[in-house]
């Protein structure tokens, strides 16, 4: 037992027991405080499921073993800390809060420790005012009020002021608790955090303005739940794990409590994913039919992300066994914009009877007009229907900005007033949806596409922005996909293979392993941060054509190079970030 059913039954049964006197309490007690320890603190509970390596909430996870006609070599984790997470903080924190200060009871320092960084420094960065990350929701996602409601306030509000008192990372729990009371962050408490969650395959980033994240899958991992046996819940799901990107300023982009977005939504345009498009989505319930299995994992090794704490890169490559194309996608955090590309966008060999490829830029509620400007049409205006954009060059919605980096064509942006019977059958709710995607056509071979989001700009400001972009695409192709950010002096590059790229700051950089590594420059300080994708504890070797030192670096006169060299983890921590403070000479 492990997870939220350890902190369910363990929270219910130390109730029961203390009922029925002190032997049968401490006997149990004994067992309970043995598998909550194991749990926090090695973060090796049975199966997998409960506090991972990453401080994230796995439960659900794929077990090794027969999969029907098929054999599951390994465990394959599941993020859920929507909702079986939720649980699992709410009742921990109750048994925190119920032996603090009762000396033969009370949990130890370490323990509340690792419980308060599991929820600080994964569960909160999920929440953005009281709207949680709709992914980690799994198959409660269609329960029409678990993402704009209860999870903030079952595990978020109630953890936050059962930990006060506590008295560990206070402050930090403060201001969880102001974010939530005041619906949104301000300048005083506003989280500025990037997280690579490593062995969950996502990637969380926090600013004041905005927050974003992306939701991706690998053969480590599954995609989020979905049930269509017993109970039918999220049984549209199948896509939300193949590179899903929340972006939110306020919480109020997926809707409100009992008339949430997915009441109303296309299940075949994700934010941030690629997906051929049918509107009715391959239904695969992960609950009984092992015959399923191929539905839920990918066979891709190379997904995973960067962090520096502050800044990040995530990348994936996408190959689901039972979907018909194939590619690769990258996403860049900044301050103020999120960049994403994506390369070989290709039909696998032999299919040729495919609906259209769609990249859907977003999907949320619609907040007011919807513009764009088109080299073919000028600008574009619209409140309800859809416009066709051949030759885009932005849309905007919701003080947001959707830029093209390249030459993108057939982009449409809509504006639909969606109606459905709630979850109980008892009333019709309606909603107005904006949407925006790209359109790569039926079959694609080797397409690519490149945009930036940009929160907190209004349409006059939008060409200002694009005239002087911080950002600067690099290079985007099979093998590498770089970005450089001029303001911050930040380039992200992801080396799908070993490969080298010539930087915009006059230098050479390569690396000698499938790697994602960002590269942030301070007048002579030089931070490299590195991580494995593929999850493996290998020996990274970054060459530079500059003169730097620092930790693992070694300068050869003869070239001109520096090797930098890093010894990336393994086992529990493997696909982890690793920073190296380097000086230039």
């Amino acid at each position: 037992m492990a997870g939220s059913n350890l902190a369910n039954r363990g929270f219910l049964t130390l109730v029961q027991t203390y009922l029925e006197g002190e032997a049968q309490f401490n006997a149990r007690y004994a067992d309970v405080m043995e598998m909550i320890y194991h749990e926090l603190i090695d973060k090796e509970p049975y199966d997998g499921n409960g506090i991972s390596h990453d401080n994230c909430m796995h439960q659900h996870n794929i077990p090794a073993g027969n999969r029907g006609p098929y054999i599951n070599t390994h465990i394959r984790r599941l993020v859920y800390n929507g909702q079986y997470g939720g649980d699992y903080m709410k009742h921990i924190a109750q048994l925190i809060l119920l032996f603090k200060n009762i000396t033969a009871y009370e949990f130890s320092e370490i323990s509340v420790r690792e419980f308060t960084k599991a929820f600080l420094d994964c569960h909160v960065l999920f929440l953005r005012g009281r709207t949680f990350e709709p992914s980690v929701c799994g198959r409660s996602i269609t329960g029409n009020a678990r993402v704009t409601y209860w999870t903030a306030f079952n595990s978020v509000h109630r953890v936050a002021t059962m930990l006060l008192p506590v008295g560990h990372r206070v402050s930090e729990i403060q201001d969880v608790l102001d974010r939530y009371h005041n619906k949104g962050p301000s300048s005083k408490n506003a989280l500025i955090k990037n997280r690579s969650l490593f062995a969950s395959d996502m990637m969380a980033h926090q600013r004041l303005a905005f927050m974003a994240s992306v939701r991706m899958h690998s053969s480590r991992t599954t995609r989020p739940e979905t049930w269509i046996g017993r109970r039918t819940m999220n049984e549209n799901g199948y896509y939300l794990g193949d590179g899903m990107t929340t972006i939110m300023k306020d919480g109020d982009e997926l809707g409100i409590r009992g008339n949430e977005l997915f009441q109303h939504y296309d299940w075949a345009k994700i934010p941030g994913a690629t997906i051929e498009y049918a509107k009715q989505v391959p239904r695969a319930g992960m609950e009984y039919d092992p015959t399923n299995f191929p539905h839920h994992i990918s066979k891709a090794d190379f997904v995973g992300s960067t962090s520096d704490g502050v800044y990040g890169v995530a990348a994936m490559i996408y190959d689901r066994p039972t979907v018909n194309i194939t590619l690769k996608k990258s996403w860049f955090f900044f301050d103020d914009e999120l960049i994403c590309l994506g390369s070989n966008i290709e039909t696998r060999e032999g299919i040729n009877d495919t609906q259209p490829v769609l990249t859907t830029l977003n999907q949320i509620i619609q907040d007011g007009a919807i513009t764009a400007y088109d080299e073919t049409k000028g600008l574009v205006e619209i409140q309800n229907g859809e416009v066709y954009l051949p030759n885009p060059t932005w849309v905007h919605h919701d003080n947001t900005g959707y830029i093209f980096l390249s030459n993108v064509t057939n982009v449409y942006m809509q504006g639909e007033n969606r109606s459905n019977t709630d979850i109980d059958g008892n009333k019709v709710i309606s909603n107005q949806v904006f949407s925006t995607w790209i359109d790569h056509g039926r079959a694609p071979q080797n397409l690519q596409y490149a945009y930036s989001v940009r929160p907190n700009i209004t349409v006059g400001e939008i060409d200002a922005y694009i005239n002087s972009s911080p950002v600067r695409r690099v290079q985007q192709n099979s093998n590498i996909h770089a970005v450089f950010h001029t303001k911050l002096n930040i380039t992200g590059l992801v080396f799908f293979t070993p490969g080298n790229v010539s930087t915009p700051n006059g230098y050479v950089v390569s690396a000698d392993n499938p790697s994602i590594v960002m590269i942030r420059e301070s007048k002579n300080n030089m931070f490299i941060t590195c991580s494995n994708p593929e999850n493996k504890g290998i020996v990274l070797k970054i060459k530079l054509s500059k003169n730097v030192r620092g930790p693992g670096a070694r300068f050869f006169v003869e070239s001109g190079m520096t090797d930098v060299t890093f010894n990336l983890p393994s086992g529990r921590l493997a696909g982890s970030s690793i920073t190296k403070l380097l000086k230039w000479q």
